[in-house]
């Protein structure tokens, strides 16, 4: 018989619900085993282990339930709370690759239930007076259609018949499964506005209620809960002084815009804030309520790009927010949302935990190495996950957009409207003018090294930099593309 000790394993333990449901059960003694992939297992405790793992992997699973029973013993409560999306133009969600659903597929069922699996057998170990309880964090697209989301949706459903399965089938030996999915009070889903302290007191009270049949999770969140906060912590905050003020920042971000404005983004795009600021019903009610006033506050400030086929990415598959357009809120909060539960434990330059709350994202990326731009108001940092690659940062934010500036001028990276925003930081300048026809030649694939130098050589014929003719550059590029062999492909054309 295994060990009775209190057990919870968290696969997926990100700052919105994660860290929520792990301090809850800790408070109600139990041990706490968590997984993300960037957990520093040099944290751990006796009471508390941290467990670094990528769940897009799901013969990664019983190596975490292995190393938690060995280090605190068989999990009785296992909480799986982790999720992946690749956002789609609503209008064309086939245009999902293979790979892109692969991996949410691995991350939103497979490794579920890879879990569901470990946990069973965990299960037939236990005392009958254990928990033995499995709750996966859902949503409603296990009922609801959002084509944009189909990877998740597809993942939802399938991983809720899982959980029914389940539930179904070992409900006669006292396992418990749930499909948790949080609604507001009329029974609307809560898409973005998540209460991560109600999580935890609801999935610790289905832990430890026998046979219970589940209220939502918004009445769970209407009840009592402590909301009481450390006072040394806020006696910290209090004393520590940004090393930007609200309108510093503004300005910085300002003062980028106007540089991109004189190069591939629209002059007339360009969207400054009002003397008094955006007004507040202008932007995302779903973030702001998560928010820090400060960052409210940052969002009123800041100037944004309209959203065209003029204006279109600022980094390789990379495009700015636009919080003041209201057709970007429900993406602009799920891609929030997205990035902080993947990025859970972010550090500032000083080691400090950085508060989503302090925290905004300000460019999004999409498919494998695009770029998501994420700042610390708070710490003035900005950190930069490359999608399905690797995390970049933190770096001062006035440091990083000087150096952005300064790979822009250089042509280390080469926009074009309506084409991705290339990364030429290995491409060596040519000496010496370069013929049409040299490049018309060349026989492979487009992108070679002489097809950027090219490019580089058309801007600067039109300009580039400080006096580029964007609209000339343009045309020129475009007609360059529509004269090569279709054989060598073309210079990628953008997402939209």
């Amino acid at each position: 018989m295994a060990t009775t000790s209190k057990v919870v394993l968290i696969l997926g333990a990100g700052s919105r619900v994660g860290e929520h449901v792990a301090r809850t059960f800790a408070s109600q003694g139990y041990k706490v085993a968590s997984t993300s992939r960037s957990a520093k297992e040099t944290d751990d405790t006796s009471e508390a282990i941290h467990i670094a793992a990528d769940l897009s992997d799901p013969q990664a699973v019983a190596g975490v339930f292995f190393k938690v029973k060995n280090s605190l013993g068989v999990p009785s409560v296992v909480v799986y709370n982790a999720a992946a999306a690749t956002p789609k133009d609503a209008k064309n969600p086939a245009s999902l690759s293979i790979a892109e659903f692969t991996k949410s597929l691995s991350v939103n069922t497979t490794s579920a239930y890879a879990a569901v699996q470990e946990a069973v057998q965990g299960f037939e170990q236990l005392p009958h007076t254990s928990s033995r309880t499995f709750i996966y964090t859902g949503n409603i697209l296990n009922t609801t259609v959002m084509p944009a989301l189909l990877d998740l949706g597809v993942g939802k459903a399938a991983t809720a018949h899982i959980i029914q399965a389940a539930a179904t089938a070992y409900s006669n030996r006292g396992f418990k499964f749930y499909y948790a999915d949080e609604r507001k009070s009329d029974g609307s889903p809560s898409y973005n506005a998540i209460d991560g302290e109600a999580h935890g007191q609801f999935y610790a009270e289905l832990a430890e209620a026998g046979d219970v049949t589940p209220k939502s999770e918004k009445e769970a969140a209407n009840e009592s809960v402590d909301e009481n906060e450390d006072d040394e912590e806020e006696e910290e905050e209090e004393e520590y002084e940004p090393p930007y003020t609200v309108e510093e920042l503004a300005k910085l971000f300002l003062d980028f815009y106007k540089f991109l404005a004189t190069l591939h983004y629209d002059p007339s795009d360009l969207k400054i804030p009002p003397p008094e600021g955006w007004a507040i019903e202008s932007l995302p009610a779903a973030i702001l309520k998560r928010k820090s006033t400060r960052v409210v506050e940052l969002m009123r400030r800041l100037p944004y790009f309209r959203e065209g086929k003029t204006s279109t990415h600022v980094h390789y598959k990379s495009k700015l927010v636009d919080y003041s357009d209201p057709a970007q809120h429900y993406y602009a909060g799920m891609r929030d949302d997205l990035f902080f539960d993947l990025n859970d434990k972010l550090e500032s330059f000083d080691g400090e935990t950085v508060d989503p709350a302090e925290s905004i994202v300000f460019a999004w990326g999409y498919e494998s190495g695009g770029h998501y731009f994420a700042l610390d108001a708070l710490h003035g940092e900005v950190t930069v996950d490359v999608v399905r690659m690797n995390l970049l940062g933190p770096e001062d934010v006035k440091e990083f957009f000087e150096n952005l500036k300064k790979e822009y001028r250089d042509l280390k990276l080469v926009p074009c409207p309506g084409r991705e925003t290339i990364e030429a930081e290995g491409v060596d300048e040519r000496e010496g003018p370069i013929e049409q026809s040299e490049v018309m030649a060349q026989t492979q694939a487009w992108g070679t090294n002489l097809d950027w130098q090219f490019v580089r050589q058309i801007y600067r014929e039109h300009g580039w930099v400080y006096a580029f003719r964007r609209v000339e550059a343009i045309r020129a590029i475009e007609k360059f593309m529509a004269l090569k062999s279709e054989e060598r492909g073309e210079w990628e054309t953008a997402y939209l």
